[in-house]
């Protein structure tokens, strides 16, 4: 026995009832509680629910379940019957084609004035697919933007498409191109194809992967750098120091006139009390701040290897799993 308490807040709801066909709606209020129970499909039971008719071609063979699940072995064909190389009569395009939820929730049994529903593949609408064929137009077929690998055709392909798609290994992943020099149409391959990875199906701001060890090397020579400009900069300022400490005590003797007798010592030139007050002022600010801020400069900048750029410390750029060419 079904447990009405648990299912009663379950029941087919009016807008899944009016995916049925005109018969099942009229006879479905008749039904008590136990028996549309049932037909929900609770406890792995047999699910009564508005399954499409597939529109089918001679050329294919269809293995469908009760629940809007399909295998199709056939040719080629993204659409209806007229559509990719099945359509127009190329041989060696044969495809077999999984799909669950065709016409994904508008999935109806027929539509309003009693006519039976048959549909098409549809590859932007289909709830979820895994489509393999040996010919085909892979990227148009799904709607892909070309990126920088762009749309090759006809080729050998796979395409999978759901709302959500996890692929999952317990060892690891191996994303692998070029592994042949021919492809399976015999054609030769002149090129090494990369990976396009394309979030949101926008290739207007694509830009290359970077190679981490390449970049770490890079990192390392610029920080270099940098500290030896910081040391120059600061022995600048050293000597930039001692030359205004002399300039700002310095004497001279001082003489008569030139005339038409040669020039007399008459004294000595006492240091100038504005230069010595600036100098005082600017050794001060050099003490102060300059020279804290040229050894905290050279501070980080050896944290900086060590937190970026020393693998296995802090937050290292290169990753610990992840590799690309």
């Amino acid at each position: 026995m079904v447990n009405h308490e648990k299912y009663k807040n379950k029941i087919i709801d009016k807008n899944t009832i009016q995916q049925y066909s005109d018969f099942v709606q009229s006879q479905w209020d008749k039904l008590d509680e136990e028996t549309r129970a049932r037909l929900e499909g609770f406890g792995g039971g047999k699910k009564y629910e508005p399954v499409p008719v597939y529109n089918k071609s001679d050329c294919e063979e269809v293995i469908s379940g009760q629940n809007n699940t399909w295998i199709v072995l056939g040719r080629d064909r993204p659409g209806s019957k007229a559509t990719g190389f099945g359509g127009d009569a190329s041989s060696g395009a044969g495809s077999i084609d999984i799909c669950v939820g065709r016409a994904s929730r508008e999935a109806k049994e027929s539509t309003k004035d009693g006519k039976i529903l048959s549909v098409d593949n549809d590859f932007k609408s289909d709830a979820a697919r895994i489509y393999i064929s040996q010919k085909t137009t892979i990227d148009k077929n799904f709607g892909l933007r070309p990126g920088f690998q762009g749309n090759a055709f006809p080729r050998s392909a796979i395409g999978m498409k759901a709302d959500l798609i996890r692929i999952i290994a317990r060892e690891n992943i191996k994303l692998v191109t070029r592994t042949d020099d021919i492809n399976s149409q015999s054609g030769a391959i002149g090129v090494i194809g990369g990976i396009d990875l394309i979030a949101g199906n926008d290739d207007k701001d694509m830009q290359p992967l970077v190679k981490g060890h390449n970049l770490r090397e890079m990192l390392f020579y610029m920080l270099k750098d940098i500290s030896s400009v910081t040391q120059m900069l600061h022995d600048v300022v050293l000597t930039q120091q001692v030359f205004e400490t002399v300039l700002a005590n310095h004497t001279h003797i001082v003489t008569t006139p030139p005339g038409p007798t040669p020039p007399v010592p008459i004294g000595v030139a006492a240091p100038s009390v504005e230069l010595m007050s600036g100098v005082a002022i600017k050794g001060a600010k050099t003490m102060v701040q300059d020279y804290p801020s040229h050894i905290s400069s050279v501070i980080n900048q050896i944290m900086l290897r060590f937190k970026y750029i020393t693998p296995g410390i802090g937050s290292y750029i290169c990753s610990d799993a992840n590799n690309t060419n």
